[in-house]
């Protein structure tokens, strides 16, 4: 992994890159849950189907251009052969 100048990418650049695809998704499917007990079932269900559609999409994204993923540009990383 390298940072924008080209250097390689420090270990608080990595633990920000993992946070944006993780955390991206484990916070919204807690919000889920703690729904789940509140609102019902039916609205739970769709949050958690827009929020995984959203989170696939990225994936996708991802595999379409698999050098420079959104979480990347996010992190300000990039993925280069060693």
């Amino acid at each position: 992994m390298n940072n924008a100048k080209g250097q390689c990418a420090d270990v608080v650049t990595l633990l920000r890159r993992w946070a944006i695809v993780w955390l991206g998704l484990f916070v919204p499917m807690l919000f889920v849950a703690l729904l789940i007990k509140r609102a019902g079932l039916t609205a739970a269900f769709i949050w958690a189907v827009v929020l995984l559609l959203l989170w696939i999409s990225a994936a996708v994204y991802a595999v379409i251009v698999p050098n420079r993923g959104l979480h990347d540009r996010l992190a300000g990383t990039w993925v280069v052969r060693q």
